[in-house]
């Protein structure tokens, strides 16, 4: 369908609503080059507006919720700018992009974070624009409740191919959960942290930095921070994995994972195949785990992780554990075995 644009007679123009090239005659275009069907969104709490479009940083939403409304609405339309809804390309991949404004000095602010979610959407990127969470907090991606008993993020729906980098996603109060999802399918969770912002005793330690109550299968957890704190207490568990669900094909390495209790537990014991669990360091925040390290279920493959627990690793029937470093109760060895025994 051609469209009129008053000043652009003839050449090639871009078009930002549709984020296509296209050839113009005499202000009209005859044909369209879409550079890509997925959108990008940006989000800055300082310069955006509720009410934007989100396509440039110009005119910015102020919220990563406001994105994510604007990414779902556009995605189930198919990638169609036209707005002809087809269902058969709603797997079109949208990017959000949000700034990172944290300015803290000496006790966070409301400015310093951006507000908890409670839907990720689903087939997107969510980027954090900032520094690395590693350090201070000055310019990275805060999201959720400081200083509230609430979820960092709580999607009671399906998270389904929601891949999430650089972002700081925080919980405050107790049992309560940094990363809280119903279920989550084939999701990306990389160089993130989840955990608790302030904290003074332990009545106010969180359940968990990742919780996850139907089913987790097919996800990607690297190079994540997950359970810490600024206080004396980590989460009672790093990953809470209480579920119903099939918890099949995850790949979790190379993360730091504290938990006060239990580093991962899972608490089903089937329904782990071709889950991998290698390359972490779990342990308490300031000692070991007072319970498990792993709790794994059912072929789940236990390799190369430095553990230092009370009980390092608890896999169920034919569990496989390869190589582990492990610290229980002070004494050290390395775990490698095959069938369900003693640790």
């Amino acid at each position: 369908m051609a469209i009129n644009i008053g000043a652009a007679k003839r050449g090639f123009l871009y078009n930002p609503a549709s984020k296509s090239l296209g050839i113009y005659v005499d202000g009209v275009k005859v044909a369209d080059y879409a550079s890509t069907v997925g959108r990008t969104y940006y989000v800055n709490n300082i310069t955006g507006s509720s009410g934007a479009d989100g396509l440039s940083w110009g005119s910015a939403v102020d919220q990563i919720n406001a994105a994510i409304v604007l990414s779902e609405a556009y995605r189930t339309l198919g990638g169609d700018p036209g707005g002809r809804a087809d269902t058969r390309n709603d797997y079109v991949r949208n990017t959000i992009i949000v700034q990172g404004t944290c300015q803290i000095t000496t006790a966070y602010t409301a400015a310093d974070y951006y507000d908890a979610l409670t839907d990720l959407g689903q087939h997107v990127n969510i980027v954090g624009l900032g520094d690395h969470f590693v350090g201070m907090d000055k310019g990275t991606v805060i999201i959720g409740a400081i200083n509230g008993n609430a979820d960092g993020i709580a999607d009671a729906g399906t998270t389904r191919g929601v891949n999430m980098f650089n972002l700081m996603v925080g919980a405050d109060g107790s049992a309560s959960n940094a990363l809280d999802v119903q279920n989550m399918f084939r999701c990306r969770l990389e160089d993130c942290w989840f955990g608790q912002h302030t904290q003074t005793t332990q009545a106010e330690q969180i359940n968990a930095g990742i919780e996850c109550d139907g089913s987790f299968a097919h996800n990607l957890i690297r190079h994540c921070v997950i359970g810490q704190t600024n206080g004396a207490y980590s989460p009672v568990y790093g990953m809470d994995i209480a579920n119903s669900g099939p918890d099949n094909s995850n790949l979790i390495e190379d993360n730091l994972i504290l938990g006060t209790t239990t580093g991962i537990l899972c608490t089903k014991t089937a329904n782990w195949l071709g889950t991998c669990i290698r390359n972490n360091v779990i342990a308490g925040l300031t000692g070991q785990c007072s319970g498990t390290g792993i709790t794994g279920g059912l072929y789940t493959t236990i390799a190369g992780n430095y553990i230092s627990a009370a009980d390092a690793i608890d896999a169920a029937t034919t569990g496989l554990v390869i190589g582990n470093i492990v610290n229980e109760g002070g004494t050290g060895k390395t775990e490698t075995r095959y069938a369900a025994q003693a640790n």
